[in-house]
C-alpha cells in the first residue's frame, strides 16, 4: 500500500503533486522534520500571515531556495531574498533547499480544513495534502471526482499504474499482445 507521504500523482494530460506535510501534535502547531538538501513540503497549520519568513522563523536565512507551480524564492549569495514567492499557501507543496544542518520546524497557526478543495488543470499541479497523517491514496484520494491516476512521484518515492494490457510502450508493448 502507498501512502500520501510525499505522493505526486500524474493523471494523463493533469499531474497532481500531493503532499502530506507532516506529524501534527496539538490543536493549532505541526512539525516538519527538514534534512540538509531538497525536502518536498507543504502546511497542514498555517500562521494568519504566511510568508516565509514568518512560517520558517529562526531557519528562514538558512534557506536558499523555495519553488511552487509559478512561484520561487532565492536566496542570493549576499543574502538578499529574491522572487515572486511571497506568502504559503495551504494548497500547494513546495520544494524547500534547506542549506543548513537538519532541523525540526514547529508552525503554530490555524489547522488546514480537511476538506479543502483544489481547482486543477492540465499539467502538473503541485497540491499540498491537508492531513496531519500518513494515508493511503486509496482513502484521500477522491477517485469519483479525478481522473484515473496514471503515476505517483514525491520526494524518493514513484508508483506507476499499468493497466491490464498496456505496458511501457502501450498495448503492443513488453505486457501486451505480441
Amino acid at each position: 500500500m502507498l501512502n500520501l507521504l510525499t505522493s505526486r500523482l500524474y493523471v494523463p494530460s493533469l499531474v497532481l503533486v500531493i503532499f502530506l506535510s507532516a506529524s501534527a501534535h496539538g490543536e493549532d502547531a505541526t512539525t516538519i522534520a527538514l534534512h540538509e538538501g531538497n525536502n518536498l513540503v507543504s502546511f497542514s497549520v498555517l500562521p494568519g500571515s504566511p510568508t516565509p519568513e514568518v512560517v520558517l522563523g529562526d531557519i528562514f536565512d538558512t534557506v536558499g531556495l523555495i519553488f511552487t507551480e509559478g512561484r520561487i524564492g532565492i536566496r542570493l549569495a549576499d543574502g538578499t531574498w529574491v522572487g515572486n514567492l511571497e506568502s504559503l499557501d495551504r494548497t500547494r507543496a513546495y520544494w524547500l533547499r534547506l542549506d543548513g544542518p537538519d532541523h525540526t520546524l514547529t508552525i503554530p497557526g490555524t489547522r488546514t480544513d480537511p476538506d479543502l478543495q483544489y481547482a486543477l488543470h492540465e499539467g502538473v499541479n503541485f497540491v499540498s495534502f491537508p492531513g496531519p497523517t500518513e494515508t493511503p491514496i486509496e482513502s484521500a484520494v477522491p477517485w469519483s471526482v479525478v481522473p484515473p491516476i496514471e503515476s505517483i512521484f514525491g520526494e524518493g518515492v514513484t508508483a506507476t499504474v499499468i493497466t491490464p494490457g498496456s505496458g511501457p510502450s502501450g498495448p503492443s508493448g513488453p505486457s501486451g499482445p505480441s
